[in-house]
């Protein structure tokens, strides 16, 4: 059997190069997946961060500039703007709204309410001596982030 030449590979070469190649791959997609489901992860945290964080500044932005405080309540702040309107904060189906021109305070009828964030499953005010605490947590997809800002009341007594 002289000059056979053979040239090629055994089916068990083909198997087991096959077997390697799909444990590779295999590794390679999990790595991939988890980069993915990170990054996801991330850009909820960061829209949640994002809408509550825009909420937040203009409420402490306008608390601060309150010439007194009507009444604080765990889910609501009610209070004298520098131009004389009532102003008030609270939470309502998940959404923060700032209403201009209550009547009164606990808010009964009156004034207009506009909706500064949305996805937010939590909101309190606590007053304690000349500072407003305000907590809130923004809620996006499932990933919570809770923001607090405390607020120095400059107008009032």
């Amino acid at each position: 059997m002289k000059g056979l030449n053979y040239r090629g590979f055994t089916l068990i070469e083909v198997v087991i190069t096959m077997v390697l190649v799909a444990i590779i791959a295999y590794i390679l997609a999990d790595a991939l997946r988890t980069g993915v489901n990170a990054y996801i992860i991330t850009d909820q945290r960061k829209e949640a961060l994002d809408a509550g964080r825009v909420a937040m500044e203009r409420m402490t932005r306008e608390i601060r500039g309150a010439m007194a405080v009507n009444s604080v309540s765990a889910t609501e702040f009610c209070f004298k703007a520098i131009d004389g309107t009532t102003l008030g904060f609270r939470l309502s189906g998940g959404n923060i709204l700032r209403n201009n021109g209550w009547t009164s305070c606990p808010p009964t009828t009156g004034g207009t309410d506009n909706t500064l964030a949305s996805d937010i499953s939590l909101l309190s005010f606590a007053r304690v001596l000349n500072t407003v605490i305000i907590d809130l947590t923004s809620t996006v997809s499932g990933e919570a982030v809770p923001l607090r800002s405390m607020v120095w009341l400059r107008g009032t007594p």
